[in-house]
């Protein structure tokens, strides 16, 4: 099945892995590259290439993307503050190493909390002022453990009301997933290391 290996957007400085850790892709896996662009009112040119770095030997940890999202959001016509969650359940001991939010244009703000079954809590990541126009990869200066059984909640608020200048409809309506993109309203993309397969 298809899976995210890397995102990038202009003016994002590129962060390599961990020493030790690695994304491994099958053999005669195809890579696809997706560009979304902004009509500048002109005719560009685009000199994007894509770079891949590969192991010189088999690493410790390999990375995996987990999405936590919730399908079932809907968001009031005219709502100004509205909370929205999501949460997902570690299955093996891992680290988060990079968060992507991703969101609908009403998002204004995103905060990723972990639960870890010591009882202590961590918040990962907290946008504020969120937009939409730029949703780059957040590298972590440490990586942060998640045990098997840690619960990562995500909670977002959307401004779906008239005073919001990135709400998309005048008079506002209510929005739910597939309103105005294929891809969910709110979800953070979690890269994740844990120990290689022997």
């Amino acid at each position: 099945s298809p899976s995210v290996i890397a995102t990038w957007m202009p003016g994002q400085k590129t962060v390599a892995m961990p020493d030790g850790v690695a994304r491994q892709l099958a053999a005669r896996s195809r890579l696809s590259v997706k560009i979304h662009y902004r009509g500048v009112g002109e005719e560009v040119k685009d000199l994007s290439s894509v770079g891949l770095y590969f192991a010189k030997r088999p690493p410790a940890k390999q990375t995996r993307e987990i999405a936590v999202t919730n399908p079932e959001i809907v968001i009031p016509a005219g709502a100004s503050l509205h909370r929205v969650t999501a949460s997902y359940s570690i299955q093996e001991d891992t680290e988060a190493i990079a968060l992507r939010p991703r969101a609908h244009p009403l998002v204004v703000s995103l905060q990723a909390t972990v639960y870890r079954p010591d009882g202590s809590e961590e918040v990962l990541i907290w946008t504020r002022s969120y937009r939409f126009d730029w949703q780059p990869t957040y590298y972590l200066k440490r990586a942060a453990p998640l045990a098997k059984g840690t619960r990562v909640e995500v909670v977002a608020y959307f401004d779906n009301s008239e005073d919001n200048p990135n709400n998309p409809n005048s008079p506002p309506k209510q929005v739910r997933w597939n309103d105005l993109t294929l891809d969910p309203l709110c979800t953070l993309v979690v890269t994740a290391a844990r120990a290689s397969a022997d």
